[in-house]
């Protein structure tokens, strides 16, 4: 069942159409032939028109424009171009960021939330003498010099030992443990 109501363009519709649109186009036509003399201008000035399925009326059509694409915006963001959103879910990517090039991806992420939004950051802390990242420890005074001084807030929500579940690799390198700590970070 269509939720949305049917577009129907009135130049396009082909003479031997389904049995849907053909009372749709029947309706067109017949509402075309009312004045011979303003069939011409009837027809350009409804270019676009919606058919309900509920009903055989005609109407016309609002036309939204369509939201970006994911590519869309992620060429947006390539090149600059701004751009707001209300949240953000942060899971590795922080960690993954070599510490020293972290606050310009916390810039790049404030510039990108919008003021009352909210970012969800999943990070991971550990003994840095007894392993080296990627994933990189994050604890929770990195997090506040990080982002405090870009007006945000910082909460812990959650923290759990997650050594049990990390990864041979950092097993490996002797680590006797791992906590993963989720923080709600609130833009002013």
């Amino acid at each position: 069942q269509r939720l949305l109501p049917q577009t129907v363009h009135t130049h396009s519709i082909p003479p031997s159409s389904s049995s849907s649109t053909s009372s749709s186009s029947s309706s067109t036509s017949t509402s075309s032939s009312t004045s011979s003399s303003t069939s011409s201008t009837s027809s350009s000035s409804l270019s676009t028109l919606s058919s309900s399925p509920h009903s055989s009326a005609l109407t016309p059509s609002l036309q939204l424009p369509s939201p970006p694409s994911v590519q869309e915006e992620a060429l947006a963001l390539i090149r600059g171009d701004p751009f707001q959103v209300d949240g953000i879910w942060d899971r590795g990517s922080m960690v993954a960021i070599p510490p020293g090039r972290r606050a310009e991806y916390a810039s790049l992420l404030a510039a990108l939330l919008r003021p009352g939004g909210r970012l969800l950051l999943l990070g991971l802390h550990y003994n840095e003498t007894q392993a080296q990242g990627p994933p990189h420890s994050l604890r929770y005074h990195d997090v506040q010099r990080l982002y405090e001084p870009l007006g945000f807030s910082v909460d812990v929500v959650a923290s759990r030992e997650v050594i049990d579940s990390a990864s041979p690799r950092m097993r490996a390198q002797g680590l006797t443990s791992i906590t993963e700590a989720l923080y709600l970070l609130k833009k002013e």
